[in-house]
């Protein structure tokens, strides 16, 4: 599971802007306590569909770097 700090470094946006994306339905994430987590399989399936509106930025070498760790 990732964080919401981690997911907006492997999206190319801000943290608020996940959690925004999170309230509003756009992605699916679990609450445990005060923070968010999302399932890589989840932000994979938010980035295909959002591929238009330029959330594109760092995917790759964020995709990269998770493969090689």
């Amino acid at each position: 599971m990732m964080t919401t700090q981690q997911a907006a470094g492997v999206l190319g946006i801000r943290p608020e802007t996940v959690r925004q994306q999170i309230r509003a339905g756009r992605i699916k994430a679990t609450k445990l306590g005060r923070d968010w987590f999302i399932e890589p399989g989840e932000l994979e399936r938010y980035h295909r569909e959002h591929q238009q509106t330029g959330l594109t930025t760092r995917w790759k070498e964020a995709k990269a770097k998770q493969t090689t760790e």
